[in-house]
């Protein structure tokens, strides 16, 4: 037999279902092949499951009492498998037909192979079955979903010939294959990881490579990642439980930058790992060695010095120098940023000063795992000059990520860091991911002026400094509750500020800039205070309103919202073409050169950005057409596609009678908000999600009703859906309450207005400096607390 495929179940039956039913149409020989799900004690057994599936394909069943210990039961499986190749799949993957084939077609003797993922959004149940898995695949193909982190990175690295050292970094559980013998070579996955998450297919992988195998990720091979909940604060927590037990098996420089830089695909990670085995960061030639002796005491550890005269001094008791070849006890193979020795163990330490021409964020953490570590600590340069390092205060620290769907979240850091800026703090900026190196700083977002442009460049070339008195550090939420954010990120993001003490305790108490309700953040396991999205009131002031003449048409403005299937803008022009005087404005961006254009992206955009947005421009394009049929029946309706900055649309907002917005409101809009600042209701609906900014009568609430839609018409001949399409229920507005109110405003116009004295103190409560303001406020009273 050649392949034994490995699926762990634990409770997961809707899971295990489809997952059978994929593996039992693969267009492979089903003589050679097997599945075996090894059965973690689940409450619910799979005999009749099995028992129908194997009519289909071999298939061992596995069931034992319940340990929770991944590894062990990955183990169990191999153990029992009767195939010469090894293919491993988590319990929540659904493969393609084509998955063994594909394995089998870039099998080669000693390599692993590893599989992508697609991370499924929330789907609904009819649209996954059994039958739509082994007839209809091509609809789990083109739900909405994430695509897998480690994709195009590595495109980039092959295209540039770049690479992690030894490929062991892209090794995840979820599917991948391997020689039998090389599995059992290295005795399996290492069992002592326990039942907590992450890591232990990482450290399979980093022996794996030292032993000699050749990890590479197969294009051709693509799985799908079934949606479910997943508890974060836990999972953060046991990830890193298990970083720390990786970094302690193995003592490597590599295993320990890895488990900073874990899940983050960028070439910060390659120029980082480049310059370390080149040994840039290390200082070998003291050239006042004597002198460097008599200063130092006893007791002291050293980081990135290499001078063995120093060393063997009876002063040093130890030193961290990576890439090492010197053969000493006092010596280990790491950087240093991720020690396990107790609070000032030792009495002095000495860090190199080349660490920060590598990175420095890196030299900035090395230093604070120092001064955890050491009574006092110094900074040595290659004349063997030492000055005392003085740690800095907690900075605001923004974490930039060049994702097109995140530019509102982003929109706000920006936003709180330049209001941060002008009160006199000092800020820094992380650039998540920027693969071809083309960020350019004068064009991003709205930073346009000159010293906003040095401060913005400084950052993006890790110079900008992180000092001063009573600066907070500003934890955003994309690290603290993303699905996808599980680690620190690039330029080493919170960690760079903060001690590795300290860091569970900031993660879950710190404030965040996020646009959610106060309440959401319930829903998370994690603590936060609430801080709301706000509005730069500068900008309002050349855009003064004034009441339109009510002999003229209204004007509706619909502005900054994306265009797909889930949009009610159809709804919105159909009611607008049939009612006199009333005149729709749509303003929407061009998505291909907004993209463009906010993340600066060239060369890569194909190959990156357009993966992220491909099918939001596919499904805007059939959206298009529909609505500019109804802009050729009517004169009411006019449409200005392009890309805008943020004053454009509060232009637009001014010189409008109201705004409207009738998408999802899972985020806040803050064109809402700016319309309530210019004086204008805005026409909403789920009049919950603004219940932190204004009350109902600020504005004008359209209620919603379920619309039954056909997705993609696509029908399904099957008796368990009795030749009926597939159906999606999305929320839209109810038609007549709708056209019933703007033909109201259309008679009374003033009932759009709102009162100056609420405006004035909604603007001055709402500005990005009253944000950052209410931020220190809820800083100082945690340091209070703390000394209390």
């Amino acid at each position: 037999m050649e392949y034994s495929v490995i699926v762990l179940y634990w409770n997961k039956y809707d899971e295990i279902k489809l997952i059978l039913s994929a593996l039992a149409v693969q267009n492979y020989p089903k003589i050679d092949y097997e599945v075996i799900i090894v059965d973690d004690g689940s409450a619910v057994k799979l005999n009749d499951l099995v028992s129908r599936y194997s009519k289909q394909m071999n298939i061992q069943y596995l069931r034992r009492p319940h340990c929770g210990n991944r590894s062990n039961n990955r183990n169990y499986g191999a153990k029992h498998a009767k195939g010469k190749n090894l293919i491993f799949l988590d319990g929540d993957i659904l493969p393609g037909k084509d998955l063994i084939s594909n394995f089998e077609k870039h099998r080669k003797d000693g390599q692993v192979s590893v599989g992508y993922r697609v991370y499924l959004n929330k789907y609904e149940p009819n649209q996954i079955s059994e039958y739509i898995v082994q007839n209809h695949f091509e609809i789990i193909e083109n739900l909405p979903g994430t695509l897998d982190g480690r994709k195009t990175p590595m495109r980039y690295f092959r295209e540039t010939n770049q690479y992690y050292r030894g490929g062991w970094q892209i090794l995840y559980s979820a599917c991948f294959s391997i020689a039998k013998w090389q599995f059992d070579q290295v005795n399996g996955f290492d069992e002592q990881f326990g039942e907590n998450w992450g890591n232990e297919d990482i450290e399979l992988g980093y022996r794996l490579w030292k032993n000699g195998a050749d990890i590479k990720m197969i294009e051709d091979i693509c799985v799908y990642h079934l949606y479910h909940h997943v508890e974060l604060a836990k999972r953060e927590e046991d990830f890193q439980k298990n970083s720390k037990f990786l970094v302690e098996k193995h003592r490597n420089w590599m295993v320990e930058l890895f488990t900073k830089e874990a899940e983050i695909w960028s070439n910060e990670y390659i120029r980082i790992q480049e310059r370390i085995i080149s040994k840039e960061a290390i200082i070998n030639e003291i050239k006042n060695i004597e002198e460097v002796k008599k200063k130092i005491s006893a007791n002291t550890i050293l980081f990135g010095i290499e001078n063995i005269e120093l060393i063997k001094c009876e002063q040093v008791s130890f030193a961290y120098v990576p890439e090492t070849r010197l053969m000493d006890n006092k010596v280990v193979n790491m950087i240093g940023f991720r020690t396990d020795f107790q609070d000032h163990v030792f009495s002095c330490g000495i860090v190199s000063q080349k660490y920060k021409n590598i990175n420095e964020g890196l030299f900035m953490v090395l230093c604070e795992e120092a001064s955890r570590i050491c009574r006092s600590v110094w900074i040595m340069d290659e004349e063997g000059e030492l000055q005392r390092y003085v740690r800095f205060n907690r900075a605001v620290l923004i974490n930039l990520s060049p994702y097109y769907h995140m530019f509102k979240t982003q929109y706000c850091l920006l936003h709180f860091a330049i209001a941060a800026k002008k009160m006199g703090y000092l800020v820094g900026i992380n650039v998540d991911i920027d693969l071809f190196q083309e960020i350019e700083f004068d064009n991003v977002f709205l930073l346009n002026e000159d010293e906003n442009k040095q401060w913005l460049s400084e950052a993006r070339n890790h110079t900008l400094n992180f000092a001063g008195n009573k600066i907070p550090c500003f934890m955003d939420s994309i690290n603290a509750c993303s699905e996808r954010s599980l680690s620190s990120r690039i330029l080493w993001q919170e960690q760079s500020l903060i001690s590795q003490k300290e860091h569970d305790e900031i993660r879950s108490s710190y404030p965040t800039v996020f646009q959610k309700r106060k309440e959401d953040f319930a829903s998370w396991n994690v603590k936060k205070e609430f801080l709301p999205v706000g509005i730069d009131t500068e900008q309002l002031y050349q855009y003064q309103c004034k009441n339109r003449d009510s002999n003229k048409v209204f004007i509706l403005l619909w502005a900054d919202q994306t265009i797909n299937k889930n949009t009610n803008l159809i709804e919105i022009a159909e009611i607008v073409k049939n009612i006199k005087n009333i005149h729709l404005k749509i303003v929407t961006y061009n998505i291909e050169e907004y993209a463009k254009d906010n993340f600066i992206y060239n060369d890569s955009f194909n190959q990156w950005i357009n993966s992220n947005i491909y099918n939001v421009v596919t499904k805007k394009r059939g959206y298009m057409e529909k609505l500019r049929g109804i802009m050729a029946e009517t004169d009411n309706i006019t449409l200005i596609e392009g890309v805008y900055k943020e004053s454009d649309y509060i232009r637009q907002i001014s010189e409008c009678d109201a705004y409207i917005n009738l998408n999802s409101l899972e985020e806040i809009n803050p064109l809402v908000l700016y319309s309530v600042a210019l004086g204008k209701k805005p026409i909403i609906w789920n009049r919950d999600t603004y219940i932190d900014y204004f009350s109902a009568n600020e504005m004008i609430s359209i209620d919603m009703v379920k619309k039954i839609e056909v997705l993609d018409d696509i029908f399904l001949e099957s008796p368990e859906h009795e030749q009926k399409p597939l159906r999606l229920e999305l929320a839209k507005p109810d038609i007549i309450k709708l056209s019933d109110t703007l033909r109201t405003l259309l008679s009374h116009r003033s009932a759009i207005e709102i009162g100056e004295d609420f405006r004035k103190k909604f603007c001055a409560e709402f500005d990005w400096k009253s944000i950052v303001s209410r931020f220190e406020t809820i800083i100082n009273n945690k340091e209070k607390g703390k000394r209390v």
